[in-house]
């Protein structure tokens, strides 16, 4: 069974749903098997992990939204 929702860790977050994993791209994997069933992907993370931009390459999926100790940025 997949989840609708997937809670998605990550080393480095920007404010436009961009994420730094840790290189492996399981979770771009996932996300691209699964597009059709997840319907949203939400990182949790501390603000201090929250950047103007981060190095995105063509695979790299986008977070729907993220949840910080300060505050919440929706991109969906």
């Amino acid at each position: 069974m997949v989840p609708n929702v997937m809670l998605v860790p990550g080393l480095a977050f920007d404010l436009y749903g961009g994420r730094v994993g840790h290189g492996k791209g399981y979770y771009d994997y996932y996300f691209d098997k699964y597009r059709d069933q997840i319907a949203y992907k939400i990182a949790l993370a501390y603000d201090s992990q929250i950047f103007d931009r981060v190095p995105m390459d063509t695979y790299d999926k986008y977070m729907d939204g993220i949840a910080t100790d300060e505050r919440k940025l929706i991109f969906v």
